[in-house]
């Protein structure tokens, strides 16, 4: 009687195949990573180009006045009462353009949380993802610091070139679950130092600087405020509107800034090259 002819696979076989699919996957996952990661990264882009675009469209209804970082209004204790994400909303009329795909901290569940009476307005203008360049666009009068969270706003007219001065960046969200603590403002890499901003003693870039404190600790960056969720970088707006995605490297151009530096040593030694001033 004739042996028919075995259709399986060999044990051996089988162990090649699965060993070329764990190639693959290993391969490929990065891959897919990645472009989730870029498609996130376009996504935030949208997001901050039209909340620039507000600010541009703010500016031209308010005597072309910048809006106010953050500030206290009257009868209420906190000190970030109203922040520039809330006086822009008439114009972006989007409460969730304020809120990058890429960032997962969500403080207390405001975004994604089950509890509905803490998911509204009020709490998604105090937290989020990208931060108002205080130190300079609120500079006019720093004896306010403190009082509304910033200088007073400036005007249109002192701003040297709106195409080449920052208005938003993506920002982190600093702080603990006992409260966190600020997330609608960002400082500029050279801020302590500076002779022409407002700024907190431990404001700017580098070691020291609050924006690497409580939940950034082990996890620092050494820029400050400023985010680099998206693969080490982080998306820019101008005062004019438009929006592009920066390294550190180029966000923090025109000063001596580098990882490591204390917050205390970074200067500004170029202001042609420096994006964050006035001038």
């Amino acid at each position: 009687m004739q042996n028919r002819p075995k259709n399986g696979f060999t044990l051996i076989e089988l162990l090649v195949v699965i060993a070329i699919i764990a190639i693959l996957a290993a391969i490929l996952f990065p891959v897919f990573a990645q472009a989730r990661e870029k498609a996130r990264t376009s996504s935030c882009l949208s997001n901050i180009k039209q909340l620039g675009t507000g600010i541009a469209m703010y500016i031209q209804d308010v005597d072309e006045m910048v809006p106010r970082g953050q500030y206290n209004v009257d009868g209420m204790a906190s000190l970030a009462s109203r922040t520039w994400v809330k006086d822009i909303e008439p114009y972006t009329k989007n409460w969730p353009i304020a809120r990058c795909p890429s960032e997962t901290t969500d403080p207390f569940g405001i975004w994604n949380g089950s509890t509905a009476n803490i998911k509204w307005w009020y709490n998604w203008m105090r937290w989020p993802s990208y931060g108002y360049n205080w130190n300079y666009l609120n500079q006019s009068d720093c004896s306010y610091w403190g009082n509304w969270g910033g200088g007073l706003p400036v005007s249109l007219a002192a701003i040297g070139s709106p195409a080449a001065t920052v208005a938003l960046t993506d920002v982190k969200l600093v702080g603990t679950s006992a409260g966190f603590y600020t997330s609608a403002t960002v400082d500029s890499p050279a801020a302590i130092w500076a002779p022409d901003c407002c700024t907190w003693s431990n404001g700017g870039w580098g070691i020291g600087a609050f924006g690497d404190t409580l939940n950034f600790v082990g996890k620092e960056t050494y820029t400050g405020l400023f985010a680099v969720r998206h693969t080490n970088g982080g998306n820019v707006a101008f005062t004019d509107g438009h929006a592009k995605f920066y390294m550190p490297g180029a966000a923090a151009a025109g000063t001596n800034w580098r990882t490591g530096i204390a917050s205390g040593a970074i200067v500004i030694n170029d202001r042609s090259q420096y994006i964050w001033d006035l001038q």
